[in-house]
């Protein structure tokens, strides 16, 4: 994640990359998916096109651990942790982070929701994919 000299969040993959001995390596393997595994959208999961929405899923999930020191999602392998995105929910914050507000708390859970299209907009925040 970056942000420009306007204030706009620009959400970078370093994990294309593919750092050796990463734990996050971007996941290439069995299809054309292309993503950090615990930052990936269901729907790029499944197979679909990413779009703003896609980027503020990872967002919120970058946020999670930024407030909580652990990913929303975690297993063994990446396998494990796609599809948690796809079918787990996620503990609330404030479980691991009792401080967090829970204004907070609530756009983190938001930008993560499953379903894209539940998801439109937070706090008037510009997204824009680089």
């Amino acid at each position: 994640m970056i942000l420009d000299s306007t204030g706009r969040v620009h959400i970078i993959d370093f994990g294309i990359a593919l750092l050796e001995g990463a734990r996050r390596v971007t996941w290439r393997n069995l299809s054309d998916v292309l993503g950090t595994p615990d930052y990936i959208s269901p729907e790029q999961i499944q197979g679909k096109r990413g779009d703003a929405r896609s980027d503020l899923y990872a967002l919120g999930n970058m946020f999670y651990e930024m407030l909580t020191g652990a990913v929303p999602y975690s297993g063994d392998n990446a396998m494990a942790i796609m599809n948690q995105h796809l079918k787990a929910a996620p503990a609330l914050p404030s479980k691991s982070n009792p401080a967090i507000p829970p204004n907070i708390e609530a756009i983190i859970m938001k930008s993560i929701r499953k379903r894209p299209e539940r998801t439109l907009s937070i706090c008037g925040v510009i997204f824009s994919r680089t």
